[in-house]
């Protein structure tokens, strides 16, 4: 993988990190699962877009997804959650083989 790959994966998980901190703070309550699942619940459409993103950013990040997925399950419910995770790592993996 290219230097300017790994610094565009880390600048975009930065910036979508940045956006939920940012929001769950200015709520004015103390961080919990349920203000972060609030958040993208209250993001709409653009929630499933931003979950989305999310399990595409943590591809140069030496972490599991599997706990991000979990979050999607517990955010989403079961089905949309697995839904979006599928979709989310589809597109991950296919941009992953697109490069190489």
């Amino acid at each position: 993988m290219r230097l300017t790959h790994r610094v565009g994966g880390y600048a975009l998980l930065a910036v979508i990190m940045g956006i939920i901190v940012v929001t769950i703070l200015s709520q004015k309550t103390a961080f919990s699962f349920s203000s972060f699942r609030e958040f993208f619940l209250q993001a709409g459409p653009w929630g499933y877009v931003l979950f989305s993103l999310l399990l595409i950013a943590s591809i140069p990040l030496p972490i599991p997804s599997t706990p991000l997925m979990i979050v999607g399950g517990y955010v989403y419910g079961v089905v949309v959650g697995s839904i979006i995770t599928f979709v989310g790592t589809v597109r991950k993996v296919s941009d992953k083989q697109i490069k190489q």
